[in-house]
């Protein structure tokens, strides 16, 4: 079934934002050592990390000063995510592992905040829990 703009609009105005987190995140971590082995589609990777993020970002559209600081570092990421391509790395590496670090952090506690306010176990719950513990899981490696 090919995707239209009627069907894009329902995934961005869709309830199941974890959902699509966790399921882009499981097919980086399936397809990432596969695509690594072929330096020509690290720029397809780099593309895949970036639709991550603006995925992280949308989880956070709670509340506004929150979703600003969050796309903030956002775009701090993803200009040193790309910039590397055109400007050396070792300018942009400190720089974007902080805006990250900062931005995981920021995800993760409004995550925890959105499952600790919830009043029912939903699916979106249950996702969101998921991810919390995926993130925690990587975190201690």
């Amino acid at each position: 079934m090919p995707l239209h703009s009627k069907s894009l609009k329902t995934l961005f105005d869709s309830k199941e934002r974890f959902l699509i987190l966790m399921g882009l995140m499981m097919a980086l971590l399936v397809l990432g050592p596969i695509l690594e082995q072929f330096v020509t589609i690290r720029k397809l990777i780099d593309a895949f990390l970036t639709v991550i993020v603006l995925s992280m970002l949308y989880t956070i559209t709670g509340r506004k000063r929150v979703f600003y600081f969050g796309w903030i570092l956002a775009i701090i990421m993803l200009l040193s995510l790309w910039l590397k391509y055109y400007i050396s790395y070792d300018v942009f590496a400190m720089v974007s592992m902080m805006a990250g670090v900062f931005f995981t952090l920021l995800v993760t506690s409004q995550t925890l905040q959105f499952i600790m306010r919830s009043k029912t176990v939903t699916r979106e719950v249950v996702y969101a829990a998921m991810l919390v513990a995926r993130r925690a899981e990587n975190s201690q490696k």
